[in-house]
C-alpha cells in the first residue's frame, strides 16, 4: 500500500495545487449561467441563448475535451458503498494520503477500475489531489478510453 501511495504522490509532483475551495454547487452554476446570458464577452459581442445552446451541444459526450470513452457511465459494484468508504476513511485516519488534507475527502480506486473495490485498491484522497491526478492522466493521454 505504501508503495502505491508513493507512486501516486510522485505522479502529482510538480503540478500546481488547484484552489482547494469547494466547487460551485449546481444551483450556483445555474445562477452564474443565468447572469451571463445576454452579457457581452471580452470582444464586446453578446451571447445569445442560441449561441450558448450550440456551444453546449458542441462540447457534449464524445466531442467534449474530457471524454474518456464513456467510462463514467460504468456502474460501481454494490460492494462499493458507504460502509466500505467509511472503513477506508477510518483506515487512513480521515486524511488525504498524498497531502494530509482532512476536508473534502473521497475514496479513490488506485487502478481506476470501478469493478475492483477491494480494500487494497482503495485509498483516501482529498478533492484537490484527486482532481490533479485525473487531470495529469488526461494530459499524459493515459486515461482509459483515450
Amino acid at each position: 500500500m505504501a508503495n502505491i501511495r508513493r507512486r501516486t504522490a510522485k505522479d502529482l509532483q510538480g503540478t500546481a495545487r488547484p484552489n482547494s475551495c469547494s466547487p460551485f454547487s449546481e444551483e450556483m452554476r445555474r445562477q452564474i449561467s443565468e447572469r451571463m446570458k445576454g452579457k457581452r464577452n471580452v470582444l464586446g459581442a453578446r451571447r445569445s441563448e442560441e449561441f450558448c445552446r450550440k456551444q453546449s451541444e458542441a462540447r457534449r459526450g464524445e466531442r467534449g475535451s474530457n471524454w474518456q470513452g464513456g467510462k463514467s457511465f460504468e456502474p460501481y459494484l454494490p460492494t462499493f458503498n458507504k460502509v466500505i468508504k467509511r472503513t477506508i476513511l477510518e483506515r487512513d485516519n480521515h486524511k488525504c494520503q498524498i497531502c494530509g488534507e482532512v476536508e473534502m475527502l473521497l475514496v479513490h480506486h488506485i487502478d481506476s477500475n470501478k469493478q475492483n473495490s477491494g480494500i487494497e485498491n482503495l485509498v483516501t484522497w482529498c478533492f484537490s489531489c484527486h482532481s490533479r491526478y485525473h487531470q495529469n492522466l488526461q494530459v499524459r493521454g493515459t486515461a482509459r478510453g483515450k
